[in-house]
């Protein structure tokens, strides 16, 4: 089993050590080599990319588990991980531990929503949104993200009538926050589980970051279907 943590710019991955007393059940053997690590940008039948090769001399070990961090990922793109076992001819076991859900890499938060300049500038991706996201995810065609914003804020989501779309409650110490997500399947939805309909919006981010409290922004997006 796999364990998986979103850090900035990539994913830490976590694995079971297999044992030093391991021993090969046709030959009796330990020849056990090392750990290939893969990932896939579109779900657990892959395509595989081999991101790296982990010999055991140089596998790094914490409690009882090998660490691994694949790092320099491109962000808003959800991701998906295998880990198999080699011994000394090669022979490599299946990729029977790849995660159900894409992970994504986390972004650097907002530390100042008030400032004009561009690195301080909230935004959504994909704006507008024209029928998919552009993501090749399995469930993630519709999925929209919040940039740039706060460790800690909600988000409120308004037609331009005013009516409230959806409330999004963001803290995860991240920079970054998804108008729903693949596991509840709410994607576009508003607070009654109901997709939007295509339309202009205004979102509204609040921070609750301590000593930036009550700090905002506004900025709008479009959905076209």
């Amino acid at each position: 089993t796999l364990a998986l943590k979103p850090i900035g710019g990539g994913v830490e991955i976590m694995w079971p050590a297999i044992p030093e007393i391991y021993a090969d059940p046709v030959t009796g053997e330990n020849d056990f080599a090392g750990y290939k690590v893969y990932r896939s940008s579109y779900f657990t039948i892959g395509p595989w990319t081999l991101v790296s090769n982990i010999p055991k001399t140089e596998a790094v070990v914490v409690n009882d588990s090998i660490l691994f961090q694949d790092a320099g990922l491109p962000m808003g793109v959800g991701v998906y991980y295998a880990v198999t076992s080699y011994d000394t001819d090669g022979n490599e076991s299946g990729k029977v531990n790849a995660n159900r859900y894409p992970v994504y890499p986390l972004r650097a938060p907002n530390p100042d929503i008030t400032k004009a300049d561009s690195a301080h500038k909230v935004y959504v991706v994909p704006n507008p949104f024209r029928q998919h996201s552009g993501l090749l995810g399995t469930g993630e065609e519709l999925r929209m993200e919040f940039i740039n914003i706060p460790a800690l804020c909600t988000i409120r989501i308004y037609t331009l009538t005013g009516e409230l779309v959806r409330t999004i409650e963001h803290d995860d110490g991240s920079g970054s926050k998804a108008w729903g997500s693949i596991e509840r399947l709410d994607y576009q939805v508003n607070e009654w589980m109901m997709y939007v309909t295509p339309g202009v919006y205004i979102y509204h981010v609040e921070s609750h970051v301590t000593g930036q409290e009550g700090k905002s922004y506004i900025g709008k997006f479009a959905i076209i279907k």
